[in-house]
Order: structure tokens, then sequence, then C-alpha cells
């Protein structure tokens, strides 16, 4: 489930600013936004995210909709996402579309990918392996393609710190009968 407080923190984090930061620049107690990230509070009332939107670099529109302000119906709908590292597999639905660096709210490492496109690879996948078990092949071969392009994407993306594909094959795997 979607949760704000992780969301202003790591909009925070991304303008690498310090709660006191944003107090200077606001107004708002950076004691009262701390617990707000803590998820001891609620989300602030408008008139507060009005001020907080131009410092994190979103829209009014955005904040209120996470802060759950906004009918779905009024703009923009719910957006799944699933984060690609193996030891997260983190899974949440926002309100919009305000992930700006992709990543996991909850590792802070594992890039994300919207859910559906993440079902579509999955599904790709298992009707590899499905064709090869009819074919009473092994999926070792499959295996083997799997890692060569995980190789290759090592290779444009060395900061990636793990194999996206191990999710979305696993993910397969797990679903064969």
């Amino acid at each position: 489930m979607f949760c704000f407080s992780e969301y202003l923190k790591s909009l925070r984090g991304n303008q690498r600013m310090s709660l006191r930061d944003v107090e200077r620049q606001t107004g708002v107690s950076n004691a009262y936004l701390g617990q707000i990230e803590q998820g001891k509070r609620p989300p602030p009332h408008p008139n507060i995210l009005k001020k907080l939107a131009p410092i994190y670099d979103v829209s009014v529109y955005e904040l209120m909709a996470a802060a759950g302000y906004l009918d779905e119906a009024q703009g923009k709908s719910s957006m799944r996402y699933k984060c690609l590292n193996p030891a997260c597999r983190h899974e949440w639905d926002t309100r919009g579309e305000y992930l700006k660096n992709l990543r996991c709210p909850r590792c802070h490492k594992g890039y994300v990918v919207e859910k559906y496109i993440f079902d579509e690879a999955v599904a790709e996948d298992r009707k590899v392996l499905d064709y090869a078990e009819a074919m009473n092949c092994s999926t070792k071969a499959y295996e083997v393609y799997l890692e060569a392009l995980s190789n290759v994407v090592r290779k444009l993306f060395p900061m990636l710190p793990f194999n996206p594909f191990q999710v979305i094959y696993e993910e397969a795997k797990g679903g064969l009968k």
C-alpha cells in the first residue's frame, strides 16, 4: 500500500534538503514535518502542501493527490509499481505518476517498473518456459540467454547493483504448474 510519509521523505531526499532547510523556506515546523515523515501524523493540510510543492519540485496537484485530498476521478488514476531488486520486490500503489528517479521508496536501491509492464514481462517468460516444458526441453538454454542479457545490462548500467531479470524470471518460474 502507498505510504504518504515515505513519499514525502523521498521528495525531500531528492532535493537533498534537511528538515530544517524545509522549515527555513516554508515556515512549517521541522518537528511537525518529521512526524509526518515518520508516519506519526496524517498528511498535512492542503495549505501546507501548497508551501511544500515548489520546494520539493512537484505540482500541488501531485501532493494533494498523494495525500488523498483529490479523488482519482478528478485526475490521474492510481499507478502500481514493483521494485526489481531481488532482495526487496516491494509493490505499492500511487496516485498519479510522481516517481521521478524510479527508485523504490522502501530499499532506495531498487529500480522500479510499472506493475503492468512487469506482469507483461513475466507472462512472456512464462510462455517461453511453458514452450520448453511442452517440448520436453531443458530451461537451461533460456537461463543462459537471460544471464547473457543480464551481462549486457550490467555493462550498459554498471551502477545497477542487481540483476533485474532475476525477479521476472523467478516470478515466471514460480507461476508454472
